[in-house]
């Protein structure tokens, strides 16, 4: 309505859609568009797959990443929705593949760093390894609440306390007001005994 070009914001529009729940709509809608911009049908392309593999369209996902990636190669997202994916699909090997490809060409992607760490979890790793990943992506994007609340999390799960309080001191500097800061103050209270 105010003369914005596709380019610009339907890439927008469709992440907000995929956030509000909207994935359906978002596919019906916006399922045939194409974009001049390499990089806007890249992003387009990327939601759309993962807003497809919400719908449980698996085969069109990947379909739609293919494209995404056809279109800007290299793609952080869609190569970090392509992990996802493996993983969901079971193929953890696979998934940790894919994101080390990712990270020695993009060593600065902060979520490509927290991903690493949930499926290094999942695959038994070494809970330094795990924290580790978790903590480059904390240098990298110093306010990632995920990264904050997965470090705390883990130490909350494997009863270190102290650990657990230093990480959240560290998140409630950042994120004060965050609600996963306030929830695991009352998480780190209750396993306090107070």
């Amino acid at each position: 309505a105010l003369g914005v070009a596709p380019s610009q914001g339907l890439p927008l529009l469709a992440e907000a859609l995929l956030r509000s729940g909207q994935e359906a709509v978002l596919v019906e809608r916006h399922g045939r568009q194409t974009l001049p911009d390499a990089l806007a049908q890249a992003q387009l392309a990327t939601t759309l797959a993962e807003a497809q593999a919400r719908l449980g369209q698996a085969d069109a996902a990947q379909a739609r990443l293919a494209a995404a990636l056809q279109a800007r190669p290299g793609h952080p997202p869609a190569l970090r929705l392509q992990a996802r994916l493996l993983a969901a699909g079971g193929d953890l090997a696979a998934a940790v593949t894919r994101l080390q490809a990712l990270l020695a060409a993009q060593p600065g992607d902060a979520e490509a760093w927290l991903l690493m760490g949930h499926l290094l979890l999942h695959q038994d790793a070494e809970p330094a390894q795990v924290l580790a990943a978790w903590r480059q992506a904390l240098v990298l994007q110093p306010d990632l609440a995920s990264a904050h609340a997965a470090i705390v999390a883990l130490h909350l799960a494997r009863r270190d306390l102290e650990a657990a309080g230093q990480q959240l001191a560290a998140m409630r500097q950042r994120l004060p007001q965050h609600p996963r800061t306030l929830q695991f103050e009352a998480e780190l209270a209750a396993a306090r005994g107070d």
